[in-house]
């Protein structure tokens, strides 16, 4: 069995983690309707202008 290198262990861990926490996200109730990802994306940049220019 070829010992597994620490850096490529830690890479794993954190892999595993984000596929956890991404599955956690998928599985959490939504907070309203669904929106296109173009439409979020627009108002999410309309958003970040607005307090850009606060």
């Amino acid at each position: 069995m070829n010992p597994v290198h620490p850096r490529e262990e830690e890479l794993r861990r954190l892999r595993d983690e984000a596929d956890i926490a991404e599955a956690r996200a998928r599985e959490a109730a939504p907070s309203g309707p669904p929106v296109p990802h173009d439409e979020f994306m627009a108002q999410l940049n309309a958003r970040s202008e607005q307090e850009a220019d606060s």
